[in-house]
């Protein structure tokens, strides 16, 4: 997987080793638009290369974002993303660009008891789908449960601005909008021995506005 990472972001600079690029590296904070306000605010890095001459480049993204069930702190979710982008200037220092890529969740939690006086996970969660259940099944402690995300294609579009540093090297400060929906799966086990369970399937909002800053290095 590394090397596959290392050869993307490196392909197109093979690909056009004559001509100018920067390399960028910047930290963001992803504010959340979500309605339930289960996705809490994130923060990420980008690291990305980009053809000066065509502002085309691959980007390789990372977020850790907290999620919470029933008011109650949840967990951690590692959200990786890949993709391709492009950024063109539009008056001296002040440039838009427009991202698309595939965003991979890396967290899963399984086998815990939904009931009250566990950890605050299981606790929120079991709010969290006793809300969903009702009506018409009422309250039910589930002895097994899971919960999952799955990936999909998101977007950024956004501007940066640049604060020369030197005659190579760029501060920037940026501003973005995300939109991401990913693929949220509770499934609630009612018996141990009996794989029958109630499943409950939702598209989550991911998406949100983004400000940071970084560093821009043109070679």
């Amino acid at each position: 997987m590394k090397r596959l990472i290392f050869i993307f972001l490196l392909l197109p600079a093979i690909v056009f080793a004559d001509d100018n690029w920067s390399g960028q590296a910047k930290i963001y904070k992803t504010m959340p638009t979500d309605t339930e306000r289960i996705v809490q605010t994130s923060t990420g890095l980008q690291v990305s290369l980009r053809h000066i001459k065509t502002g085309l480049y691959p980007f390789l993204s990372y977020d850790i974002t907290p999620i919470r069930f029933g008011g109650q702190r949840g967990a951690d979710i590692d959200l990786w993303g890949f993709g391709f982008g492009i950024e063109r200037e539009v008056i001296d220092k002040l440039t838009l660009f427009c991202q698309v890529g595939w965003y991979q969740p890396q967290w899963e939690h399984n086998g815990e008891p939904l009931v009250f006086g566990s950890e605050h996970l299981t606790e929120g969660l079991w709010i969290y789908t006793n809300q969903k259940l009702v009506p018409p099944f009422g309250q039910i402690n589930f002895p097994m449960y899971s919960l999952e995300y799955h990936g999909n294609i998101g977007g950024v579009v956004g501007a940066n601005f640049a604060i020369p540093l030197s005659d190579n090297i760029d501060f920037n400060l940026s501003g973005a909008y995300r939109y991401l929906k990913l693929q949220e799966m509770i499934k609630g086990i009612f018996s141990i021995d009996n794989p029958d369970c109630w499943q409950y399937k939702q598209d989550r909002d991911f998406s949100g506005w983004q400000v940071g800053l970084g560093i821009e290095w043109r070679f």
